[in-house]
């Protein structure tokens, strides 16, 4: 009988689970290479490769046999990488790989059944994905202490209207698909609906603006103009607001007011930030929760809280991380970069190198 596939977890003294690198269920298959006095497979994913291709028929015919091999490919694929592990879920064929990109060893299998041109593309793929440099986590800044002098924020009210549903219910955003077997309507993925709850966004938004530029030594341009600092162009743009630290270790801001109604927000040299970042009725988003988001990264940039990294591994990646500014968590984020034009990405590069440390709290305004 052959062995089914099962995960072996490996765990520490507290019995957490980790990252499974080598999954167990493929003797079939070992069994069935041998007897054909085919070499060690495991130590060469191109031999495997063209080893699988050639005996696709006898696979498809025994799928015992084709699950196994599916679970030999993944062990072979999973040992590429230092970063690479398994993910399996029940009714699903296992995937194995990293952050970046994920492959299912079954699917792999079948591309190489349904034409010879499928190996070559496999391979190649593999060997550029082995090949990349690791980027390793950005660390989280470590919270900067609290300075003397700085007034403190407060958060601004706003009004905000009560809504209801056809049948006369009121509508509880941020709430509605809270109970277990909830989900979201597959329609409520493409609709905006009550965009007048965001509005607090602006309102809060204002308030930032007149705190930044009454606690710290900055140069304001208010300007429309100043939108074109955003990586991704923001939608009818309303009004867009530039604060500069009078330190070049000190990292920029660009707070750009949209129509929608919402918020890009440019932090540093690289990364935007939308409040909300969809605003369907699906994410169920609320003023208050983006409000929350806004105020940890814009007073965060302002405290010191905020790094940017780029190039980050051999896809030259960018990331960010932020601790909030009261310590009550931490952030971050990345991918490629959200600009391709060379010419920025080179003074962002320049930028970041002045900063090694990452950026530093913004001078304060003399009184």
């Amino acid at each position: 009988m052959a062995q089914q596939a099962t995960i072996s977890w490996t765990t520490d003294l507290t019995t957490a689970r980790l990252p499974v690198r080598h999954l167990t269920g493929y003797a079939a298959f070992v069994d069935f290479s041998e007897g054909l006095g085919a070499p060690a497979l495991s130590a060469d994913v191109a031999t495997l490769l063209d080893f699988l291709r050639q005996h696709t028929a006898a696979l498809a015919a025994d799928t015992a046999l084709a699950d196994a091999a599916a679970v030999y490919l993944g062990n072979v694929i999973a040992s590429l990488r230092a970063d690479a592990c398994w993910q399996v879920f029940d009714g699903l064929d296992g995937s194995v790989g990293n952050d970046s990109i994920q492959f299912t060893p079954m699917t792999l299998i079948e591309r190489l059944r349904e034409t010879e041109n499928w190996a070559p593309k496999i391979l190649d793929l593999l060997q550029d994905w082995a090949g990349e440099v690791i980027a390793e986590a950005m660390p989280y800044p470590v919270l900067a202490g609290s300075r003397p002098g700085i007034p403190r924020y407060e958060r601004p009210s706003w009004s905000e209207a009560t809504y209801y549903a056809a049948d006369g219910t009121v509508i509880r955003y941020g709430e509605r698909w809270n109970d277990a077997g909830n989900s979201p309507p597959e329609n409520s993925y493409s609709v905006t609906s009550n965009l007048e709850r965001f509005a607090g966004i602006h309102v809060v938004a204002e308030a930032l603006i007149n705190h930044l530029t009454g606690s710290y030594d900055v140069t304001v341009t208010d300007d429309l103009s100043c939108a074109d600092d955003l990586s991704i162009a923001g939608a009818d743009v309303t009004r867009a607001v530039r604060i500069v630290p009078h330190d070049e270790q000190a990292a920029p801001l660009t707070i750009v007011f949209t129509s929608f109604p919402g918020l890009m927000v440019h932090a540093g040299v690289l990364h935007d930030f939308a409040y909300p970042q969809c605003g369907c009725d699906a994410c169920d988003d609320t003023a208050l929760s983006q409000v929350e988001q806004l105020e940890e990264l814009v007073l965060g940039v302002a405290s010191g809280n905020y790094h940017e990294r780029y190039p980050v591994g051999s896809k030259r990646e960018s990331q960010y991380a932020l601790t909030n500014p009261d310590g009550s968590g931490s952030r971050s984020g990345g991918s490629g970069a959200e600009t391709t034009d060379p010419a920025l990405l080179d003074v962002a590069e320049h930028r970041l190198q002045g900063v090694p440390d990452g950026w530093q709290p913004w001078p304060l305004r003399a009184r």
